[in-house]
């Protein structure tokens, strides 16, 4: 079948790019459109043989062009495959009703993708468990990053949106392309959830608001979750993983695809990014990041360095960008920035935080030297930013150095990588939930005798004799006061 001329028609650029490495390995000659009207375009000069259809389409939906192409007399002897996220009992009827000569389900397995369009090419019955030829393990890690960065990066904004501007399409989208890509490329769990949160918008959102919400909190636990468990891509001397993980980083000025090179760089050691493209945000936010970066424009004012926005801000700053604007950029900060200059990449971009955080937390650790005191460590393990932020002034009061942890999983990971003094450890968080944390470190010879601090909206008795029944050394109830939890960290760490 070499040489054989295939048409992709999927909106998700991952999945095209997945199908075309696989299909092409073979030598197929490929060619992808992402609607369907790209697709009628891409026929007037491209004559396939095969076509594989999306059903899910902007617009005209895979099931109409499929009908309308075969309705062509032109593409009689075209063979037709509708792609579906679903294995539904109505599909093979509907292939049938839109004339295709049958359908694959999502997500597609790697393995057996070539075989499968072989035979439809041959006009055979689809077979199953043959293994394909083609080598795509980098191409796979690619695609990895870029879907984990996505997540990581999007969820955030959908949740922040769902109470004001929340955009229903961008958003069914998003789960589409999710729940059609991510159990291809390893992760079932992103992919099943994605699929329960694409399925509510056939009801109103203001009907499902609250389920939403709380589908998408536990599909960012799984994102989360699969980025911790995720293979390094390369080894970070221990220095620079123990300065950074757990670290909170505010990209500002930069487009979508630096973002998640930047995001892609960070998750290995457990790092997590926002990003602020257009507006700055106010002061009270930026203070709940650990390192600010920002992006400066080639020419013309850089509205991100003015004084009355970042000269006040005293969070370790990096300025990335080209040396001329660089050069312009010196407003007079307590804590000097340091700078990157263009072209750059995420890898220098971490180095460079590492050398400002690591001077501010010498810095820290100076100061608390002169005063007699050596600084402990303590992680804060909370998917609330408001909270982590309040814990972390309190404890700093003390001379108590914080890292933050943003869900349950990246917090045991954070214990075991540093050994902290104490840890306060939310009980409600996406993925794995605080008993877990509290369980699996007991069990674990290195980290059973750290104390930990319970931090819980959760007021029921059985919930406090559970938490001191697996082994927190105290329980504080939100509400609470940040300097009387303070003194209770102190005390067990004294």
């Amino acid at each position: 079948m070499d040489g054989e001329r295939i048409l992709i028609v999927d909106d998700d650029p991952k999945s095209i790019k997945l199908v075309r490495a696989l299909l092409t390995a073979e030598g197929y000659l490929v060619r992808s459109a992402e609607s369907a009207e790209e697709a009628l375009a891409v026929l007037k000069t491209f004559d396939p043989r095969l076509i594989l259809i999306d059903i899910q389409l902007p617009g005209v939906d895979g099931w109409e062009l499929a009908s309308r192409l075969r309705n062509d007399p032109t593409m009689d002897k075209t063979c037709i495959v509708a792609l579906t996220a679903y294995s539904m009992e109505g599909d093979e009827q509907k292939a049938r009703n839109a004339s295709c000569n049958g359908y694959i389900t999502k997500p597609i397995d790697v393995r057996t993708l070539a075989s499968v369009v072989g035979a439809f090419l041959k006009e055979e019955k689809t077979p199953e468990g043959l293994p394909s030829n083609g080598d795509t393990e980098d191409l796979l890690a690619e695609l990895r990053n870029n879907l984990l960065a996505e997540g990581i990066v999007e969820i955030p904004t959908l949740l922040a949106n769902l109470d004001k501007e929340f955009n229903v399409d961008a958003a069914r989208r998003f789960f589409h392309r999710w729940a059609g890509i991510a159990g291809t490329l390893g992760y079932p769990e992103i992919t099943r959830q994605a699929r329960k949160l694409e399925a509510l918008f056939t009801y109103p959102v203001t009907e499902t608001k609250g389920t939403l919400r709380a589908g998408m909190q536990e599909l960012m636990g799984c994102f989360c979750e699969a980025a911790l468990n995720k293979e390094p891509d390369r080894g970070w001397p221990p220095e620079v993983v123990a300065c950074l993980s757990g670290k909170r980083f505010a990209l500002i000025g930069f487009s979508r695809a630096e973002i998640q090179r930047i995001a892609n760089a960070l998750q290995p050691i457990k790092a997590s990014a926002s990003a602020f493209v257009e507006a700055l945000p106010g002061a009270d936010i930026l203070s709940t990041f650990d390192m600010l970066v920002v992006k400066l424009a080639a020419s013309g004012p850089n509205p991100w360095t003015d004084a009355g926005q970042l000269g006040n801000n005293n969070k370790p700053l990096l300025l990335v960008g080209p040396c001329k604007s660089l050069l312009a950029a010196s407003a007079p900060r307590e804590q000097q920035p340091d700078f990157l200059t263009a072209p750059w990449d995420a890898e220098e971009l971490m180095l460079r935080a590492y050398r400002l955080l690591s001077k501010s937390q010498a810095k820290r650790a100076a100061s608390g030297r002169r005063l007699g005191v050596v600084m402990p460590v303590v992680v804060i393990a909370d998917d609330d930013f408001a909270i982590t932020r309040l814990v972390s002034a309190a404890l700093e009061k003390f001379q108590i150095d914080c890292r933050v942890a943003s869900d349950g999983a990246q917090g045991l990971q954070m214990v075991k990588d540093l050994r902290p003094s104490a840890l306060v450890l939310d009980i409600n968080m996406p993925g794995m939930d605080g008993f877990d944390v509290l369980v699996r470190m007991r069990m674990d010879t290195r980290t059973r005798d750290i104390p930990v601090i319970l931090l819980t909206a959760r007021r029921q008795e059985d919930d406090v004799m559970r938490g001191f029944g697996y082994g927190a050394a105290d329980y504080v109830m939100k509400p609470f006061n940040p300097t009387e939890l303070a003194a209770r960290v102190s005390r067990l760490i004294d």
